[in-house]
């Protein structure tokens, strides 16, 4: 219906001007909101790319730097990790004095010229010097998309947009370990043309998001003015990506160790992986309303279960099916850790609440390698799953203490 008032010969010119001054508003402030959905999106994919272009062809750069250490080539997926951590932090301050908008043009510029260049570097330590430069970009985009979600959105709306914030970035995962195995048939250094993605999403970003933040809903939800309060889900969150990260840094060698295929198997046995975790953020809404806090036991159970059935690996089909279960299980707990920290804390404190929540995720990531590789030599253990289904005892722990901290309340 066109409620432009095109002449006052029109009998109805009142009420469609009346209505067209009503409505024009909403409609606009829709479509404002649905063009920042989309960039949230879009931003959110970005961050997971960073491993997940490398991850299936750990086992090819053992070929290209023979020289190199076991824990040097894991270094290339990880040492991003390491950069993110103080950059997120410092990005968690400089929000509430810079606009967010400029940052993430900032953080995409970095992100684009730290991915692309990795391609075209003649040894590790340059290549280790690009991947640190991708770290400073994707650790200022990785806590301003999740602030932006709690900025913009609350109540039911929040935590659906969590989940779908959640969703996109294990489908980016999905999408960059798909291509890099492909690719990886070419060159190992034509992988890390997924990069360019990057620039689509900067054009969108400049475009599309608005300069000031502004909330869609007048509602308040009932948050806690302390950070304190969100010590127990960041410790969660750490455990959880030491966890979880030893699939994307051990899942290449095991293949070729094993002999159960190439890179591009890896991709794709990475790549169902990173989609179960995005379907199972995706429904998060639904799931969350049906278990409440006990998805965080519905989500331990389901990795613990894949890393048990990992430890057995001798086929393809196992090796898929411990996959699923680890993902799905990982797919439950991120989202619900963010909700709970952007619940937790007071409207001044949320971004730099979630800037430490994505420091924590990304230093398990970086202390994935290091830890499991002590903790092989010290206790003698030859498989790093091994290591991580120890980890799971003490990160149970902790949801319990959690749990028993809130009930006395």
């Amino acid at each position: 219906m066109d409620f432009r008032p095109a002449t006052r010969k029109n009998p109805y010119y009142d009420c469609s001007f009346i209505a067209y001054v009503v409505l024009s508003p909403i409609m606009e402030d829709k479509q404002s909101k649905k063009s920042l959905t989309i960039t949230i999106s879009t931003l959110s994919m970005l961050p997971i790319m960073a491993a997940a272009t490398v991850a299936p062809i750990l086992g090819e750069f053992q070929k290209v730097f023979p020289d190199s250490s076991d824990l040097m080539i894991r270094m290339i997926l990880t040492l991003p990790q390491i950069m993110i951590i103080p950059v997120s932090l410092i990005t968690g301050k400089l929000s509430s004095r810079f606009r967010k908008k400029d940052l993430l043009i900032i953080g995409l510029t970095l992100y684009i010229i730290g991915g692309l260049t990795g391609g075209f570097i003649p040894n590790i330590m340059a290549l280790l010097s690009c991947r640190a430069l991708l770290g400073v970009g994707i650790g200022m985009i990785y806590p301003l998309t999740t602030s932006l979600v709690a900025d913009f959105f609350e109540g039911e709306q929040r935590v659906h947009m969590m989940g779908i914030s959640s969703a996109l970035n294990n489908l980016g995962g999905v999408i960059a370990t798909l291509l890099s195995g492909s690719l990886a048939i070419l060159s190992w250094r034509a992988p890390f043309l997924l990069y360019c993605i990057a620039i689509l999403v900067l054009i969108e970003t400049i475009i599309f998001l608005p300069k000031e933040n502004k909330v869609f809903s007048s509602q308040k939800s009932s948050v806690n003015d302390g950070l304190l309060s969100t010590l127990p889900f960041l410790f969660g969150i750490i455990l959880l990506n030491i966890i979880f990260y030893t699939t994307p840094s051990t899942t290449s060698m095991s293949i070729r160790e094993l002999a159960l295929g190439s890179s591009l198997f890896s991709g794709l046995m990475l790549a169902t992986q990173n989609f179960c975790s995005f379907l199972t953020s995706s429904t998060f809404k639904k799931t969350f309303s049906i278990f409440g806090k006990m998805i965080r036991y519905v989500g331990m159970f389901l990795i613990t279960s894949g890393y048990l059935l990992f430890l057995s690996v001798q086929t393809r089909w196992t090796l898929a099916i411990s996959m699923i279960l680890i993902g799905s299980g990982y797919g439950f707990l991120t989202p619900y850790y963010l909700v709970e920290i952007s619940n937790s804390v007071s409207e001044k404190s949320r971004t730099f609440a979630l800037s430490l929540a994505s420091s924590s995720i990304f230093l398990g990531q970086f202390c994935n390698p290091i830890i499991l590789t002590a903790l092989q030599k010290s206790l003698q253990i030859k498989m790093p799953v091994a290591v991580s289904l120890l980890l799971i005892l003490p990160f149970t722990l902790l949801m319990i203490f959690s749990d028993l901290k809130r009930s006395k309340r």
